[in-house]
């Protein structure tokens, strides 16, 4: 199935199954870093706080948007409809390092089914 070119095809302009399955993966995991995570170092809760997200310190899980980018980062599908374009590019230019991100995000899906959580 991986040999055939309608599920992974080597050509980065072609449509295949195999090509945007990467990069739906990748796109979930670089937009579930930027809107739920903190990352390496808080990072992404950093860039959150500085766009004007603002965290609730009895809830965590509340959290308040001002602004457009606050917005923005406080929705995974707001995120990922920005993220797409860039990892389309991405692509283009690297196809490894989207594998990366989609092995990556395929990786943490699978922990999250078996731990049960989101």
């Amino acid at each position: 199935m991986l040999a055939d070119p309608l599920f992974l095809n080597t050509s980065r302009f072609a449509p295949a199954v195999g090509n945007i399955l990467l990069l739906v993966l990748a796109t979930w995991r670089l937009s579930s870093l930027l809107v739920f995570e903190d990352g390496p170092f808080e990072v992404f809760a950093r860039l959150r706080r500085r766009v004007g997200i603002i965290q609730d310190p009895v809830d965590p899980d509340t959290r308040m948007a001002q602004g457009f980018f606050a917005e923005l980062l406080s929705c995974v599908w707001c995120a990922s409809f920005w993220v797409i374009i860039p990892m389309v590019a991405l692509w283009w230019a690297l196809p490894e390092a989207v594998a990366v991100l989609a092995i990556w995000g395929g990786a943490v899906l699978i922990e999250r089914w078996v731990d049960g959580r989101r």
